[in-house]
């Protein structure tokens, strides 16, 4: 009994088992996650990417295309092998985006251990921060495998730093230059390394023998990149980009820096901004000061401070165009930093008392928990809100809505792919639009539209869900007559938002009829079609919400062929 219970004492005080066992359990309920919450249908950019995909348009020329400000070569070529050898089901990428989590987290645990040549209890933050549910964007959105990858090559960069001082200056020279070159394929993200990995590099071919120089080639190349990127950025900028004044972008660069702390970084702002700044700031002081010692800890301090000038470039560029900085997808990216901060105490701070470790241990899981649990709280929320918006657009689709309406009804996506994509996937015999028919023929009415008012719309279906009083346009027809449905075409003005509208109709019998859109709205001139099919002589039209009114430019009955 003595030795079973000696035995149980020593498993339970093992952390390698805890940190093992973390991450482990952490990859099953992410995966659970993603099955539970991931839908097989396009989200977001994916709809840009069906005609490379599906090889209607050059698959080559949309591997090395561009998306916004980004190119992702060495993600889309994944999205693509993995895209087709699933059959088209787009929840793959989630379930890749989940290995690529846990394998970057298994990396810098067995780095943490093999530093130490030990593990520690601390480790555990590793899988806590990395393997966080709160940035759900990566877990709900298989096109963000472009990001996740860019995750595991940077645990391997991180790796690369952390033994700069053990392995020769040749070896980590030429791993951290295929790393560079990767990298740079992964989009602005990793490009943001190839400035300071370069000059690593450089360093690390300085400290060995110049004949180790050919290290220095696929850097090189990736700065010749990352300085055409930057260039064709500049002549073709995303369209309507405004850089912000300077407060903006202090403000910005404060909250990108502050989701190292994960969903706490907008819970506790403006303080969680100045302590991730600080922390970061204490831990360049710490690198700066390791310049000046042996050439081994410059080595590891040069590829640590490539790391945290990756991420300030990256919230440069966050801060320069972007409203905010509250990305919850940058969470495993910022993780980083404590990572890093580790590494560093290992390296450079030395042994500490029994107390002190204890204390800064129990801190450090105490935060990384808290950061881990409303990373649960707010992830749950997302993927609610992502299945049910969804969902609805299936039950619909079941009940036999035309596809113009369904697509009008649940705008995926603002843009005009949304409607060309979903008659792709049709055509291709995709699950998610098999079965959806075309709109009945019609002949288009046109209407007079008149001035709005906040007149109160009858049995006010959605009264509780009303914010102000919004305007509302009473659509008279010429007579009662079958209506297919009613075209609406107006000008939108604002910052893009996801609004609900409403069109409401009185049937004879006295009950109220409903048709909603929800539109992902940016700053255009914007058409929905409500799909209607019943007899009717009038029609209230109104916004959600009072802040978000907009001009209606025209109005149509869509009205059956006879």
């Amino acid at each position: 009994m003595t030795r079973l219970a000696r035995d149980f004492r020593a498993h339970w005080n093992d952390p390698a088992r805890w940190t093992v066992g973390v991450r482990v359990a952490l990859t099953v309920a992410l995966f659970a996650y993603v099955v539970r919450h991931g839908r097989n249908t396009p989200v977001w950019e994916e709809w840009y990417d069906l005609d490379g995909l599906y090889g209607v348009t050059s698959s080559l020329d949309w591997v090395f295309g561009r998306l916004n400000q980004h190119r992702y070569v060495l993600g889309r070529g994944v999205m693509y092998g993995v895209f087709h050898a699933t059959a088209g089901d787009f929840r793959a990428g989630l379930v890749v985006s989940v290995a690529l989590l846990s394998a970057a987290t298994a990396v810098l645990l067995r780095t943490l251990r093999q530093l130490r040549g030990r593990p520690h209890g601390i480790d555990v933050v590793v899988p806590l921060l990395v393997m966080n549910p709160g940035a759900s964007e990566n877990l709900l959105l298989g096109y963000q495998l472009h990001f996740t990858i860019n995750v595991l090559l940077i645990a391997v960069f991180v790796r690369c730093v952390a033994f700069a001082d053990v392995w020769p200056p040749r070896a980590t020279a030429w791993r951290v230059g295929v790393l560079t070159a990767l990298l740079a394929l992964g989009g602005w993200v990793g490009l943001a390394f190839v400035p300071g990995a370069t000059a690593w590099v450089a360093l690390l071919v300085c400290r060995g023998r110049w004949r180790d120089a050919p290290a220095l080639a696929l850097p090189l190349c990736a700065c010749v990149f990352f300085a055409w990127s930057y260039a064709e950025l500049q002549r073709n900028p995303m369209p309507g980009e405004v850089p912000n004044d300077g407060p903006t972008m202090v403000r910005v660069v404060g909250e990108f820096f502050s989701m190292a702390l994960g969903n706490l970084g907008p819970r506790w702002w403006p303080v969680s901004g100045v302590l991730v700044v600080g922390f970061t700031a204490i831990l360049v002081a710490t690198q700066l000061a390791a310049l000046g010692t042996s050439p081994g800890r410059r080595a590891v301090a040069v590829g640590g401070l490539a790391v945290v000038l990756a991420l300030a470039l990256m919230a440069y560029g966050t801060g320069k165009a972007r409203p905010v900085g509250f990305a919850v997808r940058n969470v495993p990216l910022l993780a980083f930093l404590p990572i890093l901060g580790v590494i560093h105490c290992v390296k450079f701070v030395g042994p500490v008392g029994r107390r002190t470790e204890l204390a800064g241990t129990a801190a450090a899981l105490g935060l990384a928990s808290i950061v881990h649990y409303w990373g649960w709280a707010d992830g749950e929320k997302a993927g609610r809100f992502h299945h049910t918006k969804f969902d609805m657009f299936a039950a619909d689709r079941d009940a036999g809505l035309p596809l113009e309406f369904l697509v009008s009804r649940h705008q995926m996506f603002p843009c005009s792919q949304v409607l060309t994509g979903t008659r792709l996937l049709r055509s291709r015999g995709h699950p998610f639009a098999r079965d959806i028919p075309d709109a009945p023929a019609y002949r288009v009415q046109p209407l007079t539209v008149p001035s709005p008012a906040p007149s109160a719309v009858p049995g006010d279906p959605a009264a509780e869900w009303v914010v102000g009083v919004p305007p509302v346009w009473r659509v008279a027809l010429p007579s009662r007559c079958l209506v297919a449905g009613v075209r609406v075409t107006f000008r939108y003005p604002r910052a893009c938002v996801r609004m609900p509208i409403q069109l409401v109709w009185q049937r004879p019998d006295g009950t109220t009829g409903v048709s909603v859109c929800a539109p992902w709205l940016t700053p255009n001139d914007w058409t929905l079609d409500f799909w209607i099919d019943e007899e009717l002589g009038e029609f209230w039209l109104r916004p959600l919400d009072e802040a978000d009114a907009f001009e209606v430019l025209s109005v149509e009955a869509l009205l059956p062929k006879p």
